[in-house]
């Protein structure tokens, strides 16, 4: 599974790269689709398996303020997103 999840990370850091810095307006917005559809199913997944698991394995506070530092993360990225500004 963090396989996975770091495999996952690598992309969304590719594809974002790439949104930045293409010059061709119709190529970023395919990289944009590329990374919203990528962090959609990656955050979901994390949401679902990861951040339970966390809050219910570690020791508390410590699992339930990692699972809180990763769905902030995910909301900024998202905010991002939605705001146009990659």
């Amino acid at each position: 599974v963090l396989d996975v999840i770091m495999n996952d990370h690598r992309e969304l850091e590719i594809y974002y790269n790439n949104c930045l810095s293409t010059p061709d307006q119709d190529t970023k917005v395919r990289w944009q689709n590329q990374l919203v559809w990528k962090l959609a199913r990656h955050s979901i997944g994390e949401e679902l398996v990861i951040y339970p698991a966390l809050e219910f394995h570690l020791p508390t506070p410590r699992g339930q303020e990692m699972a809180d530092k990763d769905r902030e993360s995910h909301h900024t990225i998202k905010e991002m997103l939605s705001d146009s500004k990659i």
